[in-house]
């Protein structure tokens, strides 16, 4: 029996992490929680040599992506359930994560949150760049989000803990 995704789609800083981690919590089944930011975390690219400038990131990324959501489907076919946190850029991505999950039951929640906060977070965080391309710009807030119609909108925009 294949497993279910649900697809987080959301700029960076706008919470699908903590979204992942609560659902992961409160779900009755198994998820597993799956994102480009474990791959990287896990150093699965050659980091080091990307930022030297000896494997250019440019020509790496179209199959890393292609790649990571050539995967989503194999886990899940698998019989694994997913929370698969992204930011859907294009939609030609969007095409592609269609053709090869639509075998699948996929939930997608695009996660919104105001871009004065997205920026206040990242700054908090520490590890972003303000603006960075494929971040918080404000192209890139917006495609993530006009690209499909979602099964559920969530806004995220200030979270307290005890």
């Amino acid at each position: 029996m294949s497993g279910k995704i649900i697809l987080l789609n959301g700029a960076s800083s706008s919470g699908k992490s903590t979204l992942a981690r609560g659902l992961q919590a409160a779900l009755d089944e198994p998820f597993w929680h799956f994102s480009i930011d474990h791959l990287f975390a896990a150093n699965v690219l050659p980091k080091e040599r990307i930022g030297g400038g000896e494997f250019p990131w440019r020509d790496l990324r179209p199959q890393f992506f292609d790649g990571f959501h050539r995967c989503l489907p194999a886990l899940a076919d698998a019989g694994n359930n997913l929370i698969v946190e992204h930011i859907v850029e294009t939609e030609a991505w969007m095409q592609r994560l269609l053709r090869l999950l639509g075998h699948l039951d996929v939930f997608f929640v695009g996660v919104h949150c105001p871009l004065p906060e997205l920026e206040r977070r990242e700054i908090e965080r520490g590890d972003r760049r303000i603006g960075e391309p494929g971040r918080t710009s404000k192209r890139r807030t917006r495609s993530a989000h006009t690209i499909l119609k979602f099964s559920r909108p969530c806004r995220l925009v200030k979270m307290s803990t005890p």
